[in-house]
């Protein structure tokens, strides 16, 4: 079957990197893949689609014997271009932060109705955030899919000492914006002067808060930018972490916070509602209310200084992420194509 990506991009978010898996998956099913991805478009994704032998293309024509995957919420607009035409697959990732992308796109919401199928990586972002736009729509056509992890042999992690050896490791993977709030994780480590900690930051530099750029000038042994990295690489320097944080303002289902779990790391969040059903304060992680640098920094403190802690946070965890099986996610997604047949 020829299958056709629209809203492809090769830059390390959750989104296209769970785009990516999908498209493997579908190569070594034997279909014929295209990735259709806006003019300039780089990122370490790129050379891994062609690895794959998938077509990239800035432009490509949509006919009825194909299948086409709109991939974001911002495709929305491929999707009301393609469903008349082709069977459409709606592909959401974005949580409360895709509702002034749909306000703000007048049509934008003919989107869900159009579409042959949507999918959602949880049942609370669904009933949530989109229920109101899926009045109308069939049952039928609405996929929860979660996302999935691959193996991972805790045999091959990299061993080094660990605390008080060395300073605690705190990652917090993603890129580095507003919303992503790394800026706090940084004015919290920067609150902890008597503790020594290493901050490590992976992910593209879209925007940083000035106050946070002077902080890590300023201290620059305790603060380190990794950049975009290929996902091994990322996921290398997790397992030589002892703390993963995300103090993000929205989230939708973030994968990274479970591969940290996966590899048996403490694992520091806000308290969202994504995480509802998946992540408990004090149970599998410790969490703290968003923009709270205070709060924050105590937890940051808590987990830094008890490393019996953080081995009970750390089991945990990786019971939750044990949950998330890469075989479950594929399943599930050939679920949904088979829906279309």
């Amino acid at each position: 079957m020829r299958i056709v990506l629209l809203g492809t991009e090769f830059c390390m978010t959750g989104a296209a990197l769970l785009l990516f898996r999908w498209t493997v998956h579908l190569r070594r099913q034997g279909h014929d893949v295209v990735a259709v991805h806006e003019a300039g478009a780089a990122g370490p994704l790129r050379d891994a689609y062609l690895a794959h032998g998938v077509t990239l293309t800035e432009r490509y024509d949509v006919d009825t014997s194909m299948l086409v995957i709109c991939n974001t919420l911002s495709a929305a607009r491929y999707v009301l271009q393609t469903a008349g035409t082709a069977r459409t697959v709606w592909w959401i990732h974005e949580g409360e932060v895709g509702l002034p992308l749909l306000v703000t796109n007048p049509g934008a919401e003919r989107a869900f109705s159009a579409a042959h199928a949507i999918i959602f990586p949880s049942a609370g972002i669904r009933d949530r955030i989109y229920r109101s736009y899926l009045l109308g729509v069939p049952d039928g056509r609405i996929h929860i899919v979660p996302p999935g992890l691959d193996p991972f042999d805790p045999m091959t992690e990299e061993t080094d000492a660990a605390p008080p050896a060395r300073p605690v490791r705190v990652v917090a993977v993603g890129s580095i914006y507003q919303r992503k709030r790394q800026a706090d994780l940084i004015r919290a480590v920067a609150r902890l002067p008597d503790i020594p900690i290493e901050c490590l930051l992976v992910g593209a530099m879209v925007w940083l808060e000035d106050d946070a750029v002077a902080q890590t000038t300023a201290t620059p042994d305790r603060y380190a930018f990794a950049g975009e990295l290929p996902h091994a690489e990322t996921l290398r320097l997790i397992g030589r972490a002892d703390i993963f944080a995300l103090p993000s303002a929205s989230e939708c289902l973030p994968i990274a916070p479970l591969e940290a779990g996966q590899r048996g790391k403490a694992v520091l969040l806000s308290d969202l509602p994504a995480h509802e059903g998946i992540w408990r304060h004090g149970v599998n992680c410790l969490m703290h209310p968003i923009y709270d640098v205070d709060l924050l920094a105590h937890m940051l403190r808590v987990l830094a200084t008890d490393a019996p802690l953080r081995a009970r946070l750390g089991a945990a965890a990786r019971r939750t992420a044990a949950g998330f099986r890469n075989d479950l996610f594929l399943t599930r997604l050939d679920m949904v194509l088979a829906g279309l047949a």
